[in-house]
């Protein structure tokens, strides 16, 4: 073990604020290598507030099972199938207060976590991508986003619009970054899906995926662009995979149904600034309590 260090569903629920409860139309309401670097100067934090904040910042699926949901300054909920390796770390960072920004899981079994202003801690993901996170965290450059493709590529997101790839990664992925590039966009956020494709979040609340997601998530994701609420995240979750099946027993019929049929499309979250919004079928339920548990702060 190596490692460094350096100092199908178009129904779906929403939790809302109580301002916004209505808002949205025709919704239901309701690998073994490690490798560690530190962030450049300090980043600390000086001050913890009072009252803690358990904001979702983004949430996650491994293949391996499970569900991870990030929240707060560095607060996470896991279920036990989420390995220590990522718990550990997550713990040491709330020991020392620092921000964790990001935790990226590759579809087998590997994962990052990017805290402090460029710090990161990877494990089981490709050299390739390690490699290139530590020149950045030497050359000082911000550290924002990391997703890795169902083959294995991968890309970085750092500064607040510049990007780097694996050489394998879709031709389509670098074409549609150089153009918000180009067009002076921020970019924020990109995603996949089991099947490969792909979906970018930029600026505040805007997005650009390749055809093909289910009409409901691309419905929801105008609908939140177009009454100018904070998009913060996508993520996907295979239909009848590990962590789908994990709570089967609060799995409705037609959802297990949708499960033996590999073309359903995946189960989504959106987080966005006011709250969140699920696919309705198929998601964990102890998944959903949790994260309406979080976003209403109850």
């Amino acid at each position: 073990m190596k490692s460094s260090s350096r100092i199908p569903f178009i129904s779906v629920v929403v939790v809302l604020a109580a301002n916004l409860l209505g808002a949205l139309p025709n919704v239901a309401f309701a690998r073994s290598t490690v490798a560690s670097r530190a962030p450049h100067g300090s980043s600390h934090v000086a001050r913890v507030a009072a009252v803690p904040d358990t904001t979702p910042k983004e949430v996650a699926f491994p293949s391996t099972g499970g569900w991870f949901i990030l929240y707060g300054l560095n607060g996470y909920a896991a279920t036990k199938e989420i390995s220590t390796d990522v718990t550990d770390q997550l713990d040491q960072y709330q020991t020392d207060s620092q921000e964790v920004k990001h935790v990226a899981f590759s579809f087998d079994g590997g994962f990052v976590i990017i805290y402090g202003a460029n710090g990161f801690y990877a494990k089981d993901v490709p050299q390739t991508a390690i490699d290139k996170l530590t020149s950045l965290n030497d050359g000082g450059h911000e550290l924002g986003n990391i997703a890795f493709s169902p083959s294995g590529e991968w890309v970085i997101l750092y500064d607040a619009n510049k990007y780097a790839t694996s050489k394998k990664i879709p031709a389509e992925v670098p074409t549609k970054l150089d153009s918000l590039v180009s067009a002076q966009r921020s970019l924020k956020s990109i995603t996949f899906s089991s099947d490969g494709k792909w979906l970018i979040l930029y600026n505040e609340n805007r997005y650009v995926a390749q055809t093909g997601f289910d009409k409901s998530l691309t419905d929801i994701l105008k609908e939140v662009a177009t009454k100018g609420w904070l998009l913060n995240q996508v993520a996907f979750l295979k239909v009848g995979g590990a962590s789908a099946t994990a709570d089967a027993s609060a799995a409705a019929s037609d959802a297990t149904a949708a499960a033996s049929d590999s073309s359903a499309p995946d189960l989504w979250v959106v987080l966005y600034g006011g709250g969140a919004v699920w696919s309705k079928e198929g998601l964990p339920e102890t998944f959903t309590d949790k994260l309406k548990e979080l976003v209403t702060g109850s």
